[in-house]
């Protein structure tokens, strides 16, 4: 396993804390619900079970069954989080070994993990050996909120995640928690996921793809200097079909003189019917 850690600032920390005391939920389902709705964005699954090892029980975890619906809310889906944590309170923590042989999906046969993230509740910095008692999801959120050195760590599968994913994941929770706390009554699918720098590299400098070309020459005279130039370099593909920059001009001359024998001439309008293909291009 990895693990890749993103600070929190205070003011942050102490935004979420007054959002759940307003709503009569405690840090922790704040942060649960945080991360539910990061798991939820991501891969759009709105039945997610979350598992969080059990202090002092060894192989043993609560397991929270969470809906979450991309209409609902920040504060309704806070609601809904600290509703599933109470009855599961309740309910008290289950066995590993039980709750795997109580699933109807096969994991516990192909040893998967029994639920689809990991969630660690650290208020008090005492979680090293907890982590390393119980079998970890592939994907698990451990939240530290005291605070000045208010953090978030997650702890993942080398074998299927890279350090970049996970350290672009725990940006993106982040910038989801920031925007949560600001608008509370916006959609969870709405919430803002990318950063100002990210943002910005993904719309504008991804984008910059402009290129300088000669103004007084159009594009069939472009193309056929292409392919004097690189004649066996591919022009066009399409499911499967391929055209050299040869080939393609040899088409094109081809249908140039057959609409000029049926009487076409510079600037006559001349309708295409043809079903999509490589073929279209020329």
């Amino acid at each position: 396993e990895c693990r890749r850690v993103e600070p929190i600032s205070e003011r942050l920390s102490t935004a979420l804390s007054l959002l759940a005391q307003r709503e009569q939920a405690d840090l922790q389902s704040a942060w649960l619900a945080a991360w539910v709705t990061l798991l939820h964005r991501y891969t759009q699954e709105d039945d997610l079970l979350i598992g969080s090892p059990s202090p002092g029980r060894e192989a043993h975890a609560a397991v929270w069954r969470i809906r979450v619906d991309g209409r609902q809310s920040v504060r309704e889906l806070l609601c809904h989080v600290r509703s599933v944590v109470v009855q599961t309170a309740d309910l008290g923590d289950i066995a590993l070994d039980d709750f795997g042989r109580l699933r109807q999906t096969g994991a516990a046969a192909m040893n998967l993990p029994p639920f689809h993230a990991g969630f660690i509740w650290d208020h008090d910095g005492k979680t090293g050996g907890l982590q390393r008692s119980w079998p970890s999801a592939d994907l698990t959120l451990v939240c530290r909120p005291g605070g000045e050195t208010a953090g978030v760590e997650i702890v993942f599968n080398a074998e299927l995640f890279n350090p970049e994913t996970c350290a672009r994941m725990a940006g993106h929770l982040r910038v989801l928690l920031e925007h949560a706390v600001e608008d509370t009554d916006c959609p969870v699918s709405g919430l803002r996921l990318l950063g100002a720098e990210e943002r910005g590299r993904m719309l504008t400098e991804w984008n910059d793809t402009a290129a300088d070309f000669p103004r007084d020459r159009f594009l069939p005279q472009m193309l056929s200097d292409l392919a004097e130039r690189s004649p066996n370099a591919t022009a066009v593909v399409y499911q499967g079909e391929r055209l050299t920059f040869s080939e393609l001009s040899t088409a094109a001359n081809r249908l140039a003189h057959y609409l000029r024998a049926a009487g076409a001439r510079e600037g006559s309008s001349v309708g295409l019917c043809v079903e999509r293909s490589a073929d279209s291009v020329v």
